[in-house]
This record gives C-alpha cells, sequence and structure tokens, in this order.
C-alpha cells in the first residue's frame, strides 16, 4: 500500500533519509546530461496541446540522477544511478565502515516504446555527485562517472572514470584520471595555485560531477578535482579540469569550481562549459569556452546559493542557462525557476524569472524546441511559498514543464497523489520534436516490514491533443 506523502515523510527515518531522497550530501546537493544541447528537429506545438503518458523504466530502487539524452538514429536513452542493497567495506577508517554499492543503469528505448537496460558499471560511492550519458558519431553510447579505487583518505570511488558501449550488454570502461595533476590555462589560475603551495597539483579525488561530450568518437570529459576530497579546504580549493583527445587542463583552480558541470561542444568544435561554485572567492555560475584565441570565463550568474542541477544548452549561437536557488533568507531570489540566455558572442543579458509559483524549479533540465524557444523540465515542491516550510507537498508537487511561447508558459506534466513526483528531472526533445521527460517518482510502502520506499525511473512521453 502507497501511503500519503505526509505519512511518507513522517516514515522516511524507519528506512532512511538517504534512500528517500536519493543522494544523501551529493544532492542539495546531471550537466545536461552531456547532451550536444542543439535544438530538436521539428516543429513546435503549444505545451497547452500536449498530453502525457507514463513509461516505466525501471523500479528497483532506481532513477538516481537520470540522464535523458536523444541518440543520432532519434531514439531515447538514459543513464541513472540505480541502488543494489549491498554495501562494501571502507577500510580508510578503523574499523571498517560501509560504503553502498550502487549499479549505473543505460536504459535504451526499444521500436514498441518501452526501454531495455543495461549494467554499464558497478561502483562503491560516499554520495552520488553526477552522471553524464553521450553518444559518438556512430551512435555508441557513453557515461562519464566517479568510481575507481578508494584515495588515501576518502572511501568508496574516487576516479574519474569513462564506460563505453561496445555492443549489446557490453561496456569497457577506462580511467580518465585518479589524481588531479595538471597544468592551469590561465595563467592567473598558476600563480593562485602556488600561493595556496601547489594545491592545485595534489589530491587523489576527482570525478564529481562529471560531463561528458562527443567531438566525432572523441570523449570530451569535464569533472571536478577535490583534491583528497575530505576537508573544507579541499572543496573550497577544488579544481575544474578537462580530459580532451588524450590531455588534461585545469580549466579553473583552487576557487571551488566545477559543481554542476555541463559540457557542449560548440558550432566552431571548441568545447563550453557552465558550472557553479559556492564559496565565497569565485561564487557564482560561471562560463569558460575555448575559440581560436584561446580559453576565456566569465561569471554569467552572482554569487548566491544554487540548488542541484543547472540546466546549459545551446540552439546555434544561442545558449542558456537554467537554475534554481533554494531558500537563503531573499524572497526576491529563492524558491524560483530562473533563466538566463546569451544570444550570441557569449553576452548575456538578464536573468529573468520563469517560475514563481510556490517552491519551484528544482532540478531544473534545458533544451530549445524545434523554433529555437527555450524549454525547462523541472520539479515543484509546493504550491505555495512558504521560507519555514520546506516540506514538499503531496497535493501540489509534480514535474512541470515551461517553455518561452510569446511568455513563459508552464505546464504540470505529472503529479500522482501520495508520490514524489521528480525528485531528480531530465529533458530532451524525441525525433518527432515532442519533449519527454525522465524523472525519479518515490514513494513508500507500508505494506512490508519494516516500511519499503519505492524510487521508479519514469519517462514521461508527450502527443499532441
Amino acid at each position: 500500500m502507497r501511503q500519503p506523502i505526509a505519512r511518507l515523510v513522517a516514515l522516511a527515518a524507519l528506512v532512511g533519509g538517504a534512500a528517500l531522497f536519493g543522494c544523501g550530501g551529493g544532492h542539495g546537493g546531471d550537466p545536461d546530461g552531456g547532451k550536444q544541447h542543439d535544438a530538436a528537429p521539428g516543429d513546435a506545438p503549444p505545451i497547452a496541446k500536449l498530453v502525457w503518458r507514463q513509461v516505466k523504466v525501471d523500479d528497483q530502487n532506481a532513477g538516481h540522477q537520470p540522464e535523458l539524452v536523444r541518440a543520432p538514429d532519434g531514439s531515447l536513452g538514459v543513464a541513472y544511478y540505480r541502488m543494489t542493497g549491498a554495501v562494501d567495506q571502507c577500510t580508510r577508517v578503523d574499523p571498517p565502515a560501509p560504503v553502498n554499492r550502487y549499479e549505473i543503469v543505460y536504459a535504451y528505448e526499444k521500436s514498441d516504446g518501452t526501454f531495455a537496460k543495461e549494467v554499464a558499471a558497478t561502483v562503491n560511492l560516499l554520495n552520488l555527485q553526477g552522471v553524464a550519458l553521450a553518444y559518438d558519431a556512430a551512435g555508441n553510447a557513453g557515461i562519464a562517472y566517479m568510481g575507481g579505487t578508494e584515495a588515501a583518505y576518502r572511501c568508496g570511488g574516487t576516479d574519474a572514470m569513462l564506460a563505453r558501449r561496445t555492443g549489446p550488454n557490453a561496456w569497457t570502461a577506462t580511467t580518465i584520471a585518479v589524481d588531479g595533476n595538471d597544468d592551469p590555462v590561465f595563467s592567473e589560475d598558476t600563480a593562485q595555485c602556488a600561493a595556496y603551495q601547489d594545491t592545485c597539483h595534489v589530491g587523489d579525488v576527482v570525478g564529481t560531477w562529471p560531463s561528458l561530450a562527443f567531438s566525432g568518437a572523441d570523449p570530451w570529459v569535464v569533472f571536478q578535482d577535490v583534491h583528497f576530497g575530505f576537508a573544507q579546504d579541499d572543496f573550497e580549493k577544488a579544481d575544474m579540469e578537462l580530459s580532451q583527445g588524450g590531455s588534461r587542463m585545469d580549466l579553473d583552480s583552487v576557487r571551488g569550481a566545477g559543481q554542476y558541470a555541463r559540457i557542449l561542444v560548440e558550432e566552431d568544435g571548441n568545447p563550453s562549459v557552465a558550472h557553479y561554485s559556492p564559496f565565497a572567492n569565485s561564487g557564482g555560475i560561471w562560463q569558460t569556452w575555448k575559440d581560436a584565441s584561446g580559453w576565456h570565463r566569465q561569471r554569467i550568474v552572482p554569487r548566491m546559493s544554487i540548488g542541484y542541477r543547472l540546466g546549459y544548452a545551446r540552439a546555434g549561437g544561442k545558449h542558456g542557462v537554467a537554475y534554481y536557488p533554494p531558500f537563503q533568507n531573499n524572497q526576491s531570489v529563492e524558491q524560483k525557476l530562473w533563466y538566463l540566455e546569451s544570444i550570441e558572442n557569449n553576452v548575456w543579458g538578464t536573468a529573468e524569472v520563469v517560475d514563481a509559483a510556490g517552491d519551484t524549479g528544482k532540478s531544473p533540465s534545458l533544451a530549445f524546441d524545434g523554433l529555437g524557444r527555450p524549454a525547462i523540465a523541472y520539479y515543484r515542491c509546493r504550491e505555495q511559498y512558504d521560507p519555514n516550510n520546506r516540506d514538499c507537498e503531496q497535493a501540489s508537487d509534480g514535474v512541470m514543464i515551461a517553455v518561452k511561447e510569446s511568455a513563459w508558459v508552464s505546464k504540470l506534466v505529472w503529479n500522482d497523489q501520495g508520490v514524489y513526483d521528480g525528485l531528480y528531472v531530465s529533458l530532451a526533445y524525441d525525433q518527432d520534436g515532442l519533449p519527454a521527460i525522465a524523472y525519479q517518482a518515490s514513494s513508500l510502502d507500508t505494506g512490508t516490514s519494516p516500511p519499503t520506499v519505492i524510487n521508479e525511473l519514469i519517462v514521461a512521453r508527450s502527443k499532441v491533443q
């Protein structure tokens, strides 16, 4: 029996809050999935004319941090974390402590509209901090993630990894990086690194918040380097690094960079990255890109608290960023969905509110439709704004989509009573130019003893009414 959300929240402690909400310290912690982020094919009907249906992809404690992508053949693929229920032992503490084991699952759409699933990798992790899916020019899937072996001072996987699909149920994993010993691309970072005792070259915890894109068959992986991965200073001085064409470079050194990173391949074949830093020395959302004259970066959103996930997409020379600031004692900013756009030449306009109804905009995922209009899928937590109550409501939460038609228009996609619909959200346009949204639906089954958290991965498919 599935229970209402009010009871779900109250009973969550019986089965572990981390299991319900997915990723512990990592939530608040998915790029926009490593997609190329070009505009969708075809026309773009008004969202008011769309009707939606659910396709269940997985129900085995699944759907953590999904990334939905349209493959070159027009079908949809999604990568996500699935809890196994098993634990491994961390040997870096005395006595040894348990570390959760997860499967990284790749699900691909079949001709009948259902999804087949494959386990791409199995990892031991302290927190879930991103997984990325993209396709190479031949249509083969690749997934970037954090895995590998324990570090000197941190439990679980601590390496930047890439798994590539070589055939049905066949994946080959390679290690992208085991440490952060890369040289900065900006001269000011070289000086800053030296001033902080060569911090940018030390430590062995890399791979958080990975993002993946392909240039032909060449994988480009951007990821965070958190040095030794346990002290506050490790995170405040974190770097953002890029593996490209067999070489590695440090794109942002000792400034806490690289959270929620998203990488795109530009029309000129160069990379462009959006990412977030929460720390005082460089707080805010940044864009870092390369062109014929070299590397550049700029802060495009000032320092504020930003919730899990950035949306970053492009259509031609136009770029967009979507983000959600959680509660931070600033009613003019918090608990709203925001969008910022650059028409050309990386010159950004003024941020605009997309949806301010209640506490809304969590886990934003951005894409452009066939008319070049920005579209954002996101989670609405509650219909009424209340700075003293940040719990989501069973009657009014749900998966949402907003499209900028003549103005921003928002529509509820799905809301099941007694279910958290949309704790994680990812948007892609299908081969017919219609939006599809992958999301996690979480509920509590009290018919078992102890009660069981049910985490399902759903893909919402649309058609014109």
